[in-house]
């Protein structure tokens, strides 16, 4: 009995240390989302988290791949979207990977991805269209709170589409990362710490955001965007990703453009622009975008869609 008691014990110490490590080194919001993916399986096979990872590891490779293909079943079943299942399924699969490094299981999960709905609009709003999203930015700051919070939305659409800026990029961007005068901000990206030069346009919007935020604001944030009631109320909080993708979502509504909008939808478009003003250097937008691979970038060239339609209407 107190033999099978430590064993369980020492099981529970493994336990720990792997969901110490697989969480080790990941931004907040990553450590968020692996958190919930694992708790929806959790929910899934009626187990508390911990006790789901044991059965997870600790199951025959057949059974394991089973458990987990019927979990892809339940979520399919609710109409999750591919994103979402894949996720998940991803994250099971780094956390079956890293056990087995650490010699808990002798298994590895196979890819049970779901395909990908491919986006309807990869080219975002159109030139019109960001005119009337900067518009109705600039027409919100009818009150000095509300001109207060229309010129940190400046700043923020500005980095979104003139750099590309994912929204996990721009909320985790701190104050001393941002240097106008030298005229480059840095921010973390992918695990890996980037940096980029800001044209003299951008260095105004950031300027303008910076000196309110300092002078009216007076946080101690060490981030560069914090939310509204910390432009109000002097609270230290950062801005959430949450909270922006509702911002973002209002200034849609707002400025009367087609669809919802969104920081990807900007991003996709600042890409689509990217490519059309430098006559399609995939190699130039590539790197713009940071993509690791090319042919994400391919995706945004209508002449390339165009070209291999072409192609089939030949065939």
């Amino acid at each position: 009995m107190d033999k099978n008691k430590s064993l369980h014990e020492k099981l529970d110490e493994k336990i720990d240390k792997l969901l110490e490590l697989f969480l080790k080194d990941k931004p907040e919001t990553s450590q968020s989302a692996y958190l919930n993916a694992l708790k929806y399986f959790s929910e899934f096979i009626k187990m508390p988290i911990k006790n789901a990872i044991k059965r997870l590891i600790s199951n025959e490779k057949l059974e394991m791949h089973s458990l987990v293909l019927n979990f892809k079943t339940d979520m399919l079943n609710k109409k999750l979207s591919p994103n979402t299942i894949n996720l998940r399924l991803a994250v099971l699969r780094s956390l079956i990977k890293l056990a087995n490094k650490m010699d808990m299981t002798n298994n590895l999960l196979l890819s049970t991805n779901v395909p990908s709905k491919i986006i309807n609009d990869m080219c975002g709003p159109s030139d019109v269209e960001i005119m009337l999203i900067k518009n109705s930015i600039i027409k919100s700051g009818t009150t000095r709170r509300k001109e207060i919070t229309a010129l940190r939305d400046m700043a923020i659409f500005s980095l979104n589409y003139y750099l590309g800026l994912r929204i996990s990029e721009i909320i985790n961007i701190k104050i001393q990362d941002t240097n106008i005068k030298d005229g480059y901000i840095k921010f973390y990206s992918k695990k890996v710490d980037q940096k980029i030069n800001i044209n003299d346009n951008l260095k105004l919007v950031l300027t303008d955001w910076i000196n309110v935020r300092n002078n009216e604001q007076n946080s101690n944030s060490l981030y560069l965007f914090t939310n509204r009631s910390a432009v109000c109320k002097n609270s230290i909080e950062k801005l959430s990703r949450p909270g922006l993708y509702l911002r973002i979502k209002k200034i849609g509504e707002r400025s009367g453009i087609t669809g919802k909008l969104s920081s990807n939808r900007i991003r996709h478009s600042a890409i689509t622009q990217a490519l059309n003003k430098t006559n399609g250097n995939i190699q130039a937008v590539s790197e713009f975008a940071r993509h690791k691979n090319i042919n994400s970038t391919k995706l945004f060239d209508d002449s390339i869609i165009d070209f291999h339609k072409k192609i089939s209407d030949l065939l």
